[in-house]
């Protein structure tokens, strides 16, 4: 996934790692706005800011590649 890709947030059933605050935007379709990577030690993973998801503070909620679901377009003809 890349800045600018359709894409929508699901959350499985079980994912306890996810705030009320984040699940509202459950099945929403956005687009990607901007990445964060993160390293701890060996590990290492990317978070994905989206349109139109913030708080209401207005500060960028991050997501999980896990959490978001590419949505392919197609190529119009």
């Amino acid at each position: 996934m890349q800045i600018g890709d359709k894409v929508r947030i699901v959350f499985s059933l079980g994912e306890q790692t996810v705030f009320d605050s984040l699940r509202a935007f459950h099945n929403t379709v956005t687009t990607i706005e901007g990445e964060h990577y993160y390293k701890r030690g060996a590990t290492s993973f990317k978070t994905y800011v989206l349109k139109g998801c913030k708080s209401r503070y207005g500060g960028d909620y991050e997501f999980l590649e896990e959490w978001l679901n590419p949505i392919d377009e197609g190529v119009a003809v």
